[in-house]
Order: structure tokens, then C-alpha cells, then sequence
């Protein structure tokens, strides 16, 4: 799950941000096309909107103020709880879907997401099953149940 308030935050903007692009903004946008007369104000309102989400998005990647969330702690010992760093398989078809989903995106002439969809699908998996095998909780295995370490200082 999420560790982090402002990761939860950005998140829940991103969602918030695609439906009223897609409900709301593009409604009006096709309305103002098609009459000369029709009054854009509701648009420019939304793209201002739009691009103050998008700027305080920037802020909290930046700043990333909060707390972390009850998700980043062990239940049974109460600390905080590292993620192991992806395999580099992961960090490979991340740059590799996305130019797949659009090169078949252009040889069907129709906007395809397959593959990366069944990443974010295999990832989780394997997510999943890692952290339900791990056994051993002082990291032996990759994952580090304990005290969060700043970056830089010495785990102990």
C-alpha cells in the first residue's frame, strides 16, 4: 500500500484530475468549439484548476510533507517497514510498455494500453508474493522490518 500521505495525495488529485478532464472539461471544450458564441469561462476555469493541481503535485513531490501512512508500519512489532528495491526486469518493461502500448497503438490506429496494463498486473503479483514468502525479518531476504534509516546513515 501507500507509506506515504503525499504519495496518497497525488494520487487521489491524478484520479480527480482524469474524470474531470474527461467528464467535465471536454464536455465544455466541445460545446465551445462548436459555437462561436458560447462562452468559454468554464474551460478557462478548469484548465486553471488543472494546472494549480498540477503545480501543487510538483510541490508535494518536492517538499513531501505528512506523516507516513498506517500501511508503512509492521503490525505485529509496530516499526517501519522497507520495501525491497524492484528487479531490474520491472524498471526494464517500464520504459518498454509504454513504447509498445503506442507503437501498437499506431499500427491498429486505436489507442491500445494492453501491455501496460498486464505490467502494472505482473508487478503487483510479484509484489504480493514476495512479501508473503519473505521469512526472515532482518533482511536477509531483501526486505528490512525496522526503524526507517535516513538516506546515507548506517542501518543499525
Amino acid at each position: 500500500m501507500v507509506h506515504h500521505r503525499w504519495v496518497l495525495t497525488k494520487f487521489v488529485i491524478t484520479l480527480a484530475q482524469l474524470y474531470l478532464g474527461i467528464f467535465v472539461l471536454s464536455g465544455t471544450l466541445d460545446r465551445t468549439a462548436d459555437s462561436a458564441a458560447g462562452s468559454p469561462v468554464l474551460l478557462v476555469v478548469g484548465a486553471g484548476a488543472m494546472a494549480s493541481a498540477l503545480g501543487f503535485q510538483a510541490w508535494l513531490s518536492i517538499a513531501k510533507p505528512g506523516r507516513r501512512t498506517r500501511w508503512a508500519t509492521d503490525r505485529s512489532s509496530g516499526t517501519a517497514v522497507r520495501l525491497p528495491t524492484a528487479r531490474p526486469w520491472v524498471f526494464v518493461a517500464g520504459v518498454g510498455a509504454p513504447v509498445l502500448d503506442i507503437t501498437l497503438g499506431l499500427l491498429l490506429e486505436y489507442p491500445m494500453p494492453v501491455t501496460s496494463g498486464a505490467l502494472l498486473v505482473a508487478t503487483v503479483v510479484a509484489r504480493r508474493r514476495a512479501l508473503r514468502n519473505r521469512t526472515d525479518p532482518t533482511g536477509s531476504d531483501g526486505i528490512r522490518a525496522g526503524r526507517a534509516v535516513a538516506p546515507g546513515a548506517a542501518a543499525g
